[in-house]
């Protein structure tokens, strides 16, 4: 493995780990330090930053929407689960993360410019 190698891989590791930390940080100071649902807030986190990681290095990844897709359903419907216990909210989340997933490259425009 090369030095650009271990760069990008870098790279893609550590955004989504950032991007969970942060979730972690606002779930926290929102919930006044209720430490009992942080692995929802750190799990949505992470896979919001895997729908972005293709983004980030647009040459590593030929097919981004093989992991924006899945990473979009899983946060959404995560996100759901948070908010409610109604299966059917949790499939409509899960239809609207997809979405989101799949309308990654058109939204993380206006983010990283």
């Amino acid at each position: 493995m090369s030095l650009s190698d271990r760069q990008r891989l870098r790279l893609l590791v550590f955004a989504p780990v950032c991007s969970a930390f942060l979730f972690v940080m606002v779930h926290l100071i929102v919930s006044q330090g209720d430490i009992t649902r942080v692995r929802f807030a750190f799990s949505i986190g992470f896979l919001l930053g895997m729908v972005v990681v293709p983004e980030i290095d647009k040459a590593l990844f030929m097919r981004p929407l093989i992991l924006q897709i899945p990473a979009g359903c899983l946060a959404g419907t995560l996100f759901v689960a948070y908010l409610t216990s109604e299966p059917i909210l949790w499939l409509i989340g899960g239809l609207i993360g997809a979405v989101i997933g799949w309308q990654a490259r058109r939204w993380s425009k206006f983010v990283f410019q």
